[in-house]
């Protein structure tokens, strides 16, 4: 580029040294910046894709719901083969040749490199899924849909949703899909194959014998959304579940209990600091209230949820999810923490027992 001087009529130029700095700034700041932008995409690829697997398999269960075709298999194969009336499958594989559903031998489990060979992807017991009074999950069946989701799935035999019961969508997963336990691959054939980053827990509580979460050296389980009790159901069980109330209305907090067993089972409120901890490296965190003087992005909250296997609460501009605690105070509130990209809080307030924007960790083994 030249530039005249209309004074002393001389043109002056840039010199070669000075155009190659230029160039050389240039490509710095690019090889800075593209690998975030890059990653920034792929992420929001990630959670797009995870959102539409999550969300066909719900629309094919509310339908299966209000056909009262939900309930009443004798296997999970059985299940499947109703299922595919109402979601396009592919392929559909016994628990013996659930390799022949899923693109790779094997899956990372954690960041260490342990690994667990899916072709023993065959119980519920892989998918970390116990039986109790009220779940009696069966041998795993895989498949593969037509747009190429692989998936490994468990039917509850014990599964009871009453085609009158309330449907609840929490963003991008409904209630109807409480009957089952899944696990699947959002990217196909792409390795490597991770859990939490390219395997996805779909209402499972882990993969292999590994934990989901682990919260002060204890096992818990991959969250779910919480099945709620109603009024009747929560004063029959009170005394066998230790719950101190039970709310007039839908009870979210005695579903949780009841999903894990028992108060106990919930984790304390030291754990759920301790889970923050993880969420938000390299910041301190109080009992009571955590706020941030310079918050997380909410692509940074939203990847670490998604590795934890947390569902979003909010939406992509205002992410968060919040966590029932082992503690009740009365019939309208229990104790929970909630986790965002500005702060996080334990606290009794200001969403009642009766609200269905929780989700819930059990112990595990």
């Amino acid at each position: 580029m030249c530039i005249r001087n209309y004074n002393n009529k001389y043109w002056y130029a840039f010199t070669l040294a000075e155009v190659l700095i230029t160039l050389g700034i240039i490509g710095v700041v690019a090889a800075l910046t593209i690998p975030t932008l890059m990653t920034n995409i792929q992420n929001r690829v990630k959670i797009s894709k995870v959102q539409n697997i999550k969300h066909k398999f719900s629309r094919s269960t509310d339908v299966m719901m209000s056909l009262t075709t939900l309930n009443g298999y004798s296997s999970t194969m059985a299940f499947v083969e109703e299922l595919q009336n109402h979601l396009r499958i592919a392929k559909i594989c016994d628990n013996n040749h659930i390799r022949d559903c899923w693109p790779s031998d094997e899956v990372i489990l954690d960041t260490n490199g342990k690994t667990w060979d899916i072709s023993k992807t065959k119980t519920a017991e892989t998918l970390q899924m116990k039986d109790d009074e009220y779940h009696q999950y069966d041998d795993t069946v895989g498949i593969i849909t037509k747009d190429g989701t692989p998936m490994i799935l468990s039917y509850d035999l014990k599964c009871n949703i009453d085609k009158y019961q309330t449907i609840t969508w929490n963003n991008d997963q409904s209630s109807t899909v409480g009957c089952i336990a899944a696990v699947f691959d959002w990217n196909n054939q792409k390795e490597p194959n991770e859990l939490g980053k390219d395997v996805i827990l779909f209402n499972a509580n882990g993969l292999g014998t590994d934990c989901a979460i682990k919260i002060n050296d204890k096992c818990y389980t991959a969250p779910r959304i919480i099945t709620p009790l109603s009024n009747a159901e929560c004063l029959e069980r009170q005394s066998e579940l230790g719950l101190e109330y039970c709310n007039s209305g839908d009870d979210y907090y005695a579903g949780a209990v009841a999903m894990c067993g028992g108060k106990d089972n919930l984790p304390t409120q030291d754990d759920l600091m301790t889970l923050a901890q993880e969420l938000y490296p390299g910041k301190n965190i109080y009992p009571g209230y955590t706020s941030f003087s310079t918050p997380y992005s909410n692509e940074c909250i939203l990847n670490k949820m998604s590795e934890l296997g947390f569902l979003n609460n909010g939406t992509e501009s205002d992410p968060f999810f919040i966590l029932f605690s082992n503690n009740e105070k009365s019939e309208t509130y229990s104790y929970y923490r909630y986790y965002t990209p500005t702060g996080t809080k334990y606290t009794d307030c200001c969403r009642a027992r009766n609200a269905n924007d929780k989700q819930v960790i059990c112990t595990g083994e």
